[in-house]
């Protein structure tokens, strides 16, 4: 089947997809009752520092074993940090932070996989960058919504917490088991060589030699990922203290903003043979409704009209989506040719 490797990718993305929107919200409402009262913005500094130490010592995993029995056991790292979240939840701020810590650990570790395996596919397959990103965008996006949705649905209802764990860790045992189906690097670095693979001296140098190289595109790409997400969660937050919506209402928002993503992706196709052009009309449109929103969200409070903020998501997702796709899909082109692939992989999420 001669696109077998490829749909393993796509289920795995799937997965992980589901599994990243639904942990923050389901757990957001599992620990409600804590007497700490955690907020998104605890949540979302435990994910930060689960994702740097991933970056960190992503690449040199990645690059001295198997792709396939790295991330198997990243999924069951993942089931044990649920698990204990869960069964000792409550009590302390600390459990929170080793539940969250170990679960963005082994999501952001999928995420360097995810990125090295596309790439790869793009250079066996042999399709168009911006298609195969479309793809995995697509379902990112689709996934992402209803992940969000179902987490904070099982959370939010107390009695449908133990069932909320059933499916996270099922969806985890079937993402470390699809690991093995997905395509196998050409070539493995030597158990000799591991030692020195793994070192944090040879780590840090592979980083920098990566970021010296493509700096630019390291650097827009995170300003965008960091801009769109810290304007999402402000976006939700303003839903909530001046709309008076409910969290699962204000979560909606990513529902606009995703349908915006999904549109912006598909055009990105058509805008390939102009990347530079589209990139950059695109990045100034993208800025300017960020920075008009200062006048905007006010005002559409002024008049208690919801639906400004909803069309402010819709378009800016619109415009990000077709950003991303075209400025990742050129991104890790180059990155397959290059001898830090793994490493450069990291680096992106690392910057």
């Amino acid at each position: 089947m001669k696109y077998r490797y490829l749909s393993s990718l796509l289920i795995l993305v799937s997965l992980w997809s589901f599994i990243y929107a639904a942990i923050k919200y389901f757990f957001w409402w599992v620990f409600s009752d804590a007497s700490f009262s955690p907020s998104l913005e605890m949540i979302s500094w435990y994910e930060l520092l689960g994702g740097v130490i991933a970056y960190i010592v992503g690449g040199a995993f990645y690059s001295s074993f198997r792709r396939s029995y790295v991330l198997f056991c990243v999924a069951i790292f993942a089931i044990l940090s649920f698990v204990f979240g869960y069964m000792f939840g409550g009590s302390w701020e600390s459990i929170l932070a080793i539940t969250m810590i170990g679960s963005w650990f082994a999501y952001w570790m999928y995420v360097i996989a995810k990125n090295t395996l596309v790439s790869q596919e793009i250079h066996e397959t042999k399709i168009s960058d911006t298609i195969v990103w479309w793809l995995v965008t697509i379902l990112f996006i689709a996934l992402l919504i209803f992940g969000t949705i179902a987490g904070a649905k099982l959370g939010e209802t107390h009695h449908l917490h133990q069932i909320g764990m059933i499916i996270l860790v099922v969806l985890l045992i079937a993402a470390g088991g699809i690991s093995f189906f997905v395509r196998p690097k050409s070539e493995f670095i030597s158990i000799d060589s591991s030692k020195e693979k793994l070192s944090i001296r040879a780590s840090l140098s592979q980083y920098y030699s990566i970021f010296c190289r493509y700096a630019l595109l390291l650097v827009s790409l995170s300003i965008l990922w960091q801009v769109s997400a810290e304007f999402s969660q402000l976006s939700i937050a303003y839903s909530v203290r001046e709309f008076a919506k409910s969290n699962a209402e204000s979560s909606l928002l990513l529902l606009f903003s995703s349908v915006g993503a999904i549109i912006g992706n598909i055009a990105s196709m058509k805008l390939a043979k102009f990347r530079i052009r589209a990139i950059s009309i695109l990045g100034g449109l993208f800025f300017s409704i960020i920075l008009l929103s200062v006048w905007l969200f006010p005002y559409a409070n002024s008049i208690d009209n919801y639906t400004i903020i909803q069309i402010i998501a819709l378009f800016l997702g619109l415009f990000f989506g077709a950003l991303i796709n075209l400025i990742e899909s050129y991104f890790f082109t180059l990155l397959w040719n290059d001898p830090s692939c793994e490493y450069g992989s990291a680096a992106y999420w690392l910057v």
